[in-house]
């Protein structure tokens, strides 16, 4: 690589505010996604009564940051001489420094930072006004004061111009325009490319302000070596030109370098470029040496302790998680093969569209399963694999079809279930309780397909709701059977792909409520009598087995359900009976959860106690919507109570997602 120095003079407009303005750009659009990720979830969620906090706390980091940015500037504007030297070389120093770990940082955490987002805002709801105001000031006042930093050194090599002011601030409006787009849908950018080469561009900048700042602290008295000049290209390179003051302005660089100045500059370049370039790794837990380094250098800059607590490593990302990356066309696994036993995919949304991520074991039977992760979200899902042997993941854009899939092989000896343990009774012990379920489901569908055979239309509304309630306890079950069964009994009409049957109770739901008996009403209702006979086999069967994490995971699965569909009312949209699932679903959960307690009081008895507490309050919640046995239709249901119901469930699956991490380390 040759290396090319420009003049030390003024650099031009153009190249001033083309700097500054990649700066602006990057972190800009850096915040901007942060901020999208605590809006949309807020959104999704029903939470618009929230937003207020999460703006108030962006609002708050802008003014400290612009605060801090004035502070910093006027500081080195007011010193003259030597000192200014000392103190602008020094604070270039700590630009490079920060900039650099959060730009490897970004490189590192970006497939995981949606959800780590989200977990906290699921946490800060739970605790208040204050938690979401201070959750959003920190998101976003860490990367403003990251932009200021930076900003110095190569501000002063402009010698007090204005315009790397101006850049920084055309930058930034380019982000936040792109920022709105990108919310509203209007465009797409691949993020993964952008930061990645946004990035090369960042590094090339802070290696320039590096060697900026070594030749100030050089000129300063404080670094020895000023006199050794390296080379001196001033007498041919045309400081006035195009190329000069292309990387006079934008690398930050000199025709007449210390050696000490060159070799910094270099080093710099090669090592983190090196860094930042290489594959992403598979992420795992920090070593003690590397948080103590993290706390070392936090307490060395106070100035920037937001930054240092809210970015480390471990926020990011937990120990093993196999990193997921799903698009509108693509499913990218960070890795293709695991060891036997407990495995944990982080799965991030990229695409524009919802998403599910499946592992399909031996005859596309689900092991593990994950649904309706919104673009720019996260969810984490630990499946448990005792088998080795070459198993499927996949992807499914818009949660239709096949998915994008991809072999995945476990390697190992088989891991096999002790029969005697706490995990063997948690797991035979729910499935006791679904096979209860399942049998009650037989016997109810029986009388409930008569009715509608019979066309008694009146006997099968009344019974339909009661139908679905042993249905809809064990979901995540019937989910896992191959050959579309989970479908054939319960889709919804949006779901229906072009050419397809739809039959199942939503099917028969539209006869009763809306369209009235068709020709092939009988027929539906009596091949619903079929599958919930292949279900009931199934579940009977002697090879039917659950593991603990699959329970775990059934008792999220059942939450989200009822935060994806119940609350917006969009399951029974016919028959509004979305009471009826709301409460089964939490039933469901609740008997999982329940099964597992033993082994969760064990492991963390706090946990146990507070999902314990929720669980209570939100049935308290779902009593206020009765009228004797029965539930009120769910249209009389209001928008606020809606919101109300909705806050209970985040507040429970906040914890209850806790609960595979803890059965999978037991």
């Amino acid at each position: 690589m040759s290396v090319v120095l420009a003049a030390a003079s003024t650099p031009g407009v153009a190249t001033q505010i083309a700097g500054s303005a990649l700066i602006g750009l990057r972190e800009g659009l850096e915040t901007g996604i942060v901020v999208t990720i605590l809006v949309a979830f807020l959104v999704k969620s029903n939470r618009r009564d929230a937003l207020r906090w999460v703006w108030t706390g962006v609002i708050a980091a802008v003014a400290m940051v612009i605060g801090v940015f004035a502070v910093i500037h006027w500081g080195t504007s007011t010193v003259t001489g030597l000192t200014a030297e000392i103190v602008a070389g020094a604070a270039s120093l700590v630009a490079v420094a920060i900039v650099t770990t959060m730009v490897l940082w970004m490189r590192r955490a970006a497939a995981t930072i949606s959800g780590t987002l989200r977990t906290g805002l699921a946490r800060a709801l739970d605790v208040g006004p204050a938690a979401l105001v201070s959750l959003s000031f920190l998101a976003v006042g860490r990367e403003g004061i990251e932009t200021a930093l930076l900003m110095v050194g190569y501000a002063e090599n402009a010698a007090g111009s204005p315009w790397p002011l101006v850049g920084l601030l055309v930058g930034i409006a380019i982000a936040a325009a792109l920022t709105v787009a990108l919310y509203a849908g209007a465009i797409r950018i691949d993020l993964a490319r952008f930061f990645r080469w946004t990035g090369v561009a960042l590094i090339a900048v802070a290696a320039g302000i590096l060697g900026y700042g070594v030749r100030a602290l050089q000129i300063g008295g404080v670094v020895p070596g000023g006199d050794a000049i390296a080379f001196d290209l001033g007498s041919w390179w045309d400081a006035g030109s195009w190329y000069g003051t292309l990387v006079a302005g934008v690398l930050n660089l000199r025709p007449d370098p210390t050696v000490l100045q060159l070799l910094a500059w270099a080093t710099y370049l090669v090592v983190v470029l090196a860094l930042f370039l290489r594959p992403t790794p598979v992420p795992a837990a920090p070593s003690a040496a590397r948080r103590r380094t993290a706390l070392a250098v936090c307490l060395a800059l106070p100035v920037v302790i937001a930054g240092c607590t809210a970015k480390t490593p471990a926020d990011a990302s937990a120990d093993g998680e196999i990193a997921v990356e799903a698009t509108d066309s693509a499913c990218t696994v960070a890795r293709s093969e695991a060891a036997t036993g407990p495995s944990t995919f982080r799965i991030t949304n990229s695409g524009s569209s919802v998403t599910e991520f499946y592992v399909y074991g031996e005859g596309d039977r689900v092991m593990g399963e994950v649904e309706n992760i919104g673009p720019g979200l996260s969810r984490q899902l630990v499946v448990s694999l005792p088998q080795p042997g070459t198993y499927r993941t996949a992807c499914k854009p818009g949660m239709v079809g096949d998915g994008i899939r991809h072999d995945f092989v476990v390697t190992g000896d088989a891991v096999t279930r002790d029969d005697d343990g706490a995990l063997a009774d948690a797991a035979d012990g729910y499935l006791r309780y679904v096979r209860a379920q399942t049998t009650a489901l037989r016997e109810t569908t029986g009388g409930f397909v008569d009715a509608v055979v019979a066309g008694n239309v009146d006997s099968a509304k009344a019974q339909y709701p009661l139908v679905r309630t042993y249905y809809e306890r064990i979901e995540p079950v019937a989910e896992s059977f191959p050959d579309d069964l989970d479908p054939r009994l319960d889709l919804r009409e949006p779901d229906v792909e072009p050419g397809d049957r739809w039959t199942g109770f939503h099917r028969l739901e539209k006869d009763l409520w809306a369209q009235g008996l068709q020709p092939d009403t009988a027929e539906i209702a009596e091949q619903l009598r079929s599958d919930v006979d292949e279900l009931v086999r199934g579940v009977d069967s002697a090879d039917f087995v659950l593991d603990p994490v699959t329970v775990a995971g059934g008792a999220q699965g059942l939450l989200d359900e009822v935060a994806q569909t119940k609350i917006t009312g969009e399951e029974d949209v016919y028959s509004h009976t979305d009471l009826y699932d709301f409460q089964a679903n939490v039933d469901g959960s609740q008997a999982a959860v329940a099964a597992l307690d033993p082994i969760l009081r064990a492991k963390d008895a706090e946990l146990a106690d507070t999902i314990a507490a929720r669980f209570a309050d939100l049935d308290a919640e779902l009593a206020r919507y009765r009228t004797g046995e029965a539930f009120v239709s769910y249209d009389t249901v209001t928008e606020p109570q809606r919101q109300q119901l909705s806050q209970k469930i985040d507040a429970l699956s906040a914890s209850v997602s806790r609960v595979q991490g803890v059965v999978a380390g037991a």
